[in-house]
């Protein structure tokens, strides 16, 4: 452990958020990605339905789905 107990600790109350499948949990994971993956996210109006122009598409282009919330 080169943080430590105390670091260790401190470590596990920061993830431990990011399992949870609530809005706490989601709002956690969102704020993980933005802090330390330098993600972006904006709202949509409606999230049950996404519209992509194919022009946008380009070779190299990487398209991935994940579950914000919880397990």
């Amino acid at each position: 452990m080169p943080s430590g107990m105390l670091g260790s600790l401190q470590s596990l109350m920061n993830v431990l958020p990011l399992f949870s499948n609530s809005k706490w949990g989601q709002n956690s994971n969102t704020a993980f990605l933005m802090k330390h993956m330098g993600a972006s996210f904006e709202s949509r109006a409606m999230p049950w339905q996404a519209a992509i122009n194919p022009e946008d598409v380009h070779s190299g282009v990487f398209l991935a789905l994940s579950k914000i919330r919880g397990r």
